[in-house]
């Protein structure tokens, strides 16, 4: 969750703070990723919140709708959402100035990350000698004086292998967002990459490999650990593979990774002013 923007990156479960997220984002099909998501439509329904707008894969929207009719006839529930579906490089404006564009990924089933990309115009350079006059009168005659600016904040991959970052060279609103929130589920070399790679997942050595792209990147939170490794495990992997400059620029989402090694909810909050 992104409280400050309203959005929810996928939505596995359905924790009580995530009922107030208006757009939720999803990555994929699978149930650890969508399977919260009739909840969260319909306790926004019970506490009078506006319907939430869902984007999903094109080719996930007849599952969707049938998850939906589903819980029609079960609860009764009118199931209220703005269902939009979107493919990469599709685009979806939030509000005023804040927008969300969706990349490629690489999983099993069709996938795809997002970005939210903050949005102001500014006048376009040719201009800048005018005064303000002439800048209005041109707009009086129908001339653009401005340009659309994009500053990228957010950046989320979803279930992906590390190809989306090579994928996503040329993708600016990807490689220089200010957080980066990627998965990284195998971070010892127990698992090889390609038996990572077999199941639409990313290794830690894969990310070494394609760090020289993560430099203009301002934060990397990783995320999506595999359930076989306990918290001071991921911890102990990172420090111990990542060069020092990544390192500083790093983060690890571990709450639910417990001594024991089973895995439990985490809260899952990034809050703006720790990364933006």
């Amino acid at each position: 969750m992104v409280p400050q923007f309203k959005v929810a990156f996928d939505i596995g479960r359905c924790p009580q703070r995530a009922v107030y997220q208006d757009t939720v984002l999803i990555s994929h099909s699978h149930m650890d990723h969508i399977g919260g998501l009739n909840f969260h439509v319909a306790s926004r329904q019970l506490l009078s919140l506006s319907p939430p707008t869902v984007v999903i894969r094109e080719e996930n929207r007849q599952g969707v709708d049938l998850l939906f009719e589903a819980h029609r006839l079960l609860d009764g529930c009118d199931m209220r959402a703005d269902l939009l579906s979107m493919a990469p490089g599709g685009e979806l404006s939030i509000r005023n100035g804040l927008k969300v564009r969706a990349f490629p990924t690489f999983h099993p089933v069709p996938s795809q990350g997002y970005t939210i990309i903050g949005t102001k115009k500014k006048l376009r350079k040719e201009y800048s000698h005018l005064t303000g006059k002439e800048i209005a009168q041109l707009r009086k005659e129908g001339v653009d004086v401005q340009l659309e600016v994009e500053s990228p904040h957010v950046a989320f991959s979803g279930d992906t292998t590390a190809d989306f970052l090579t994928e996503n060279r040329a993708n600016p609103d990807v490689t220089h967002a200010q957080l980066l929130i990627m998965e990284c589920t195998f971070v010892d070399d127990e698992v090889s990459i390609e038996a990572a790679e077999e199941f639409g997942h990313t290794h830690i050595n894969r990310v070494l490999a394609s760090a020289e792209i993560l430099r203009s990147v301002g934060h990397v939170l990783f995320i999506h650990f595999s359930a076989r490794y306990k918290a001071e495990e991921v911890t102990e992997h990172l420090k111990g593979k990542l060069p020092d400059w990544l390192l500083r620029k790093s983060s690890w989402l571990v709450e639910g990774y417990g001594k024991s090694g089973s895995k439990t909810e985490a809260k899952g909050v990034v809050h703006g002013a720790d990364f933006l």
